[in-house]
């Protein structure tokens, strides 16, 4: 089985070769591997890092884009440029610890997309308790019956992933977006660990005011979205 790592970097520089000391040996289980990282307009030396670790990993694939653009638009591209049947996304804060990897791709086995479950968050209670608002109320309009939508490990089936709508946001709503595709979807616990270095890029209130647009755009995309099967072509 050969897998992708998908791995969104804005200024991470810290991190960054401790989640490389933690990957790689996890990474050696699957044969062939590509890991790929999108550098998104960091400022602080990441770019410099990652150059550094593709020195001793030539399975690295650098992504560097020109602005800050964002953790969707990171993740598009990576889709666009994996290369695995498997594409497994990863943060690079190490809030979620890669050693888990295995246990997302051994799921995956009976599904098509696994979505990881922060089951012990360790976050502020502020943020708790609005990341557990915001599932039940995307919940409660989507039915997608997820727990934690936007944790960023995940897997999925690259077939999956070629055709998924591509918008601001669309990290947080991974769930449905997979079963509008037709995908089985399950929900696996994943640690989450508290943050080493530096900090959080989301501000917990302009978070919420732009999932909540988010929300709007993917409940419109489930009532508008083309729907077919071919039957024959002659």
């Amino acid at each position: 089985m050969n897998i992708s790592i998908i791995i969104p970097v804005y200024n991470e520089k810290e991190s960054l070769p401790l989640l490389f000391q933690r990957l790689k040996p996890v990474c050696r289980h699957y044969v062939p591997f590509e890991i790929i990282c999108i550098d998104d307009g960091s400022t602080d030396g990441s770019f410099e890092i990652l150059v550094h670790e593709k020195e001793t990993c030539p399975e690295l694939k650098i992504i560097k884009f020109q602005t800050n653009s964002g953790k969707s638009a990171a993740l598009a591209a990576g889709f666009r440029e994996a290369q695995g049947d498997i594409v497994v996304t990863l943060d690079a804060d190490l809030q979620n610890p890669p050693q888990f990897i295995p246990t997302l791709i051994e799921e995956i086995a009976n599904a098509d997309a696994v979505i990881g479950w922060r089951f012990d968050r360790q976050d502020s209670v502020l943020r708790r308790f609005a990341s557990r608002f915001a599932n039940g109320f995307r919940n409660f309009f989507l039915h997608d019956h997820s727990h934690d939508s936007a944790c960023a490990l995940n897997a999925f089936r690259r077939s999956f992933l070629k055709d998924i709508p591509l918008f601001k946001g669309m990290h947080r709503f991974f769930p449905a977006l997979m079963q509008m595709q037709g995908a089985r979807v399950v929900e696996v616990k994943v640690p989450h660990e508290p943050r080493i270095y530096g900090k959080s890029k989301y501000g917990t209130f302009s978070r919420g005011i732009w999932a909540f647009w988010d929300l709007l755009a993917v409940i419109w995309l489930r009532k508008r979205r083309l729907t077919y099967r071919v039957e024959k072509i002659v």
